[in-house]
């Protein structure tokens, strides 16, 4: 196995991610057109142009859509825990889709706090890319969710906190304001930032040989559009009614 680069005062690995078949030019085309984006029945259609900007996203310094990865890629880390990298930089992966849920967890007693995720992915060649990545496929009880993603904060009590307001501009993130959790809710649109972290599995495969488990960590939450809100009239306080 070939030696990489030192990373975090640790001894790292590098093993190359394993060559994936393009799909040609005429597919590409047609998986990444408007016509292919499944939106909600709010969005308005002069917005699409957004969210395809979004989605073919490439830049210079390992930004990367969701189904715009380099091909040449490297985990490094060390033998239980890897990065998915551009050299020895982790990948920033942008997922794009509509929140479908979300959870986040403080603990009390110094056990991990945790953050979890749940995407619907606005297209298909965005679903065949996470199946190639993550290790986890939705549930059988719940087909509707189509990528998890995850954030573990060992022997931390403090909740997940990296939400941003991108309804304006998406961009680093000293340009986009801070915002709560409480702001965000289910059917928003919404950016993640993630890396993809390889773990080693408990138990080796079916031929011996050590087994890995991919997953989403979590970086940041940006609300990209916002559904619309349920309003609930208030009563006026002299009304009265009888039966």
């Amino acid at each position: 196995m070939e030696r990489g680069v030192e990373t975090q005062r640790i001894e790292t690995q590098s093993v190359a991610v394993q060559a994936i078949t393009p799909p040609t030019d005429e597919e590409l085309k047609l998986a990444t057109s408007p016509e292919a984006l499944q939106v909600p029945i709010w969005f308005p259609q002069v917005s699409l142009k957004r969210l395809q900007d979004i989605l073919d996203l490439e830049r210079p310094d390992t930004h990367f859509a969701l189904s715009k990865l380099p091909r040449e890629t490297l985990w490094v880390g060390n033998t239980d825990t890897s990065f998915l990298c551009s050299g020895d930089t982790p990948l920033t992966i942008l997922v794009l889709g509509v929140l479908h849920g979300m959870t986040l967890i403080s603990r009390d007693d110094n056990e991990e706090a945790a953050a979890l995720v749940a995407l619907d992915l606005l297209r298909d060649i965005d679903r065949e890319a996470a199946k190639r990545l993550i290790s986890d496929v939705p549930k059988p009880w719940d087909q509707l969710t189509d990528i998890e993603v995850y954030h573990y904060k060992p022997q931390c009590q403090t909740v997940f906190d990296n939400f941003y307001d991108a309804t304006e501009v998406y961009a680093t993130k000293r340009r986009m304001p801070k915002i709560s959790a409480s702001c965000v809710a289910t059917g928003d649109v919404v950016l993640v930032d993630a890396h993809l972290m390889r773990f080693r599995a408990e138990n080796p495969d079916a031929s011996g040989q050590t087994a890995f488990v991919t997953k989403l960590r979590l970086i940041s939450v940006s609300t990209v559009f916002r559904a619309p809100r349920t309003v609930v009239a208030e009563e006026e306080a002299d009304f009265g009614w009888t039966i």
